[in-house]
């Protein structure tokens, strides 16, 4: 979300400035697309060369998403022209939940991504105030929104998908309402 600019004495320059809203938009969307293409790491070929027979490109994945909402902090949670908090959190959960929205059976990288996003919005909504991410209020009324947001979604799509796929979502339910109610 920022440029970093050294600053040394009597430079003439902003130490830090923001990046351009359009730049971080189109880098989230980037990095949303990118991230479940490290499956390939999971091909038996692949598998055979590795002396742990895991889930490396699915773990890949998922850490690559993870590290992505840890860029949440950074972000304003508002301003004129600026990539805000509730907009990252809409984007990323317009994403992660695209096969929810079309009643699609989802893949495993889609369960684990969307169990990640549901747990940090959790976590950042002070629900579970023992792994708060924040304190900051407006920070922690963007997760909430966000997670009632998903809330709706899983409702209204949890009889959809394959045996599997409608499991995932009452684990989400499950996980979203035990928080809601402390």
């Amino acid at each position: 979300g920022k440029y970093l600019n050294a600053h040394v004495g009597q430079d003439k320059w902003v130490a830090s400035q923001s990046v351009p809203y359009q730049r971080q938009k189109e880098s989230v969307a980037f990095i949303l697309e990118q991230a479940p293409s490290q499956q390939w790491l999971d091909l038996p070929q692949m598998k055979e060369s590795r002396v742990k027979q895991d889930e490396l490109g699915a773990a890949l994945s998922v850490s690559v998403v993870k590290a992505l909402l840890q860029r949440f902090s950074s972000l304003p949670v508002e301003g004129e022209g600026a990539y805000t908090k509730a907009e990252f959190l809409s984007d990323v959960s317009e994403k992660l939940f695209a096969g929810t929205r079309k009643s699609a059976k989802l893949s495993q990288y889609e369960m684990d991504v969307q169990l990640q996003l549901v747990n940090f919005l959790i976590s950042g909504s002070a629900l579970d105030a023992t792994r708060a991410i924040t304190d900051d209020n407006g920070s922690v009324h963007c997760c909430f929104q966000a997670l009632m947001d998903c809330k709706t979604l899983i409702s209204s799509k949890a009889k959809t998908g394959d045996e599997a796929t409608r499991n995932h979502y009452s684990l989400l339910l499950y996980k979203i309402d035990k928080s809601t109610r402390k």
